[in-house]
């Protein structure tokens, strides 16, 4: 059974299996999701299935997330600061987790709404 969610999580991350430093030559993510904490409870991924784009419709952003980016000019002997607009791809993940080894596991689709920002991250859909 599949079900549809809208709530933030806090995603733990760590590096990409075959990922050397930095972001590889590829363009494939460095880091991937590791563990989850939803509804206040540990999930364990134990499997990554996929990992996909999904370009969202312009007129879902949110203006006040536009963040400041340091922007140099060379005219001034310091930095001025411009505002950098949030990236239209969201990055989603579909991996298998379990909260611990008497539960059993499910699939779980991980988004990350603007893949150059840290955290960001939301539960979009369980298939259990």
């Amino acid at each position: 059974m599949a079900r549809t969610y809208d709530d933030e999580v806090d995603v733990r991350t760590a590096p990409r299996a075959g990922a050397s430093e930095g972001e590889p030559a590829d363009g494939a993510a460095a880091e991937q999701p590791a563990a989850f904490v939803w509804h206040g409870r540990l999930h364990v991924v134990r499997a990554v299935l996929g990992r996909w784009y999904e370009r969202r419709a312009w007129w879902e952003q949110d203006p006040q997330r536009a963040e400041e980016a340091p922007v140099l000019v060379s005219a001034a002997p310091r930095a001025s600061r411009a505002v950098r607009a949030p990236s239209l791809d969201r990055e989603v993940w579909q991996v298998e987790a379990s909260a611990g080894r008497a539960a059993g596991s499910g699939v779980y689709e991980l988004c990350r709404e603007d893949p150059a920002v840290p955290g960001g991250w939301t539960l979009r859909r369980v298939d259990d």
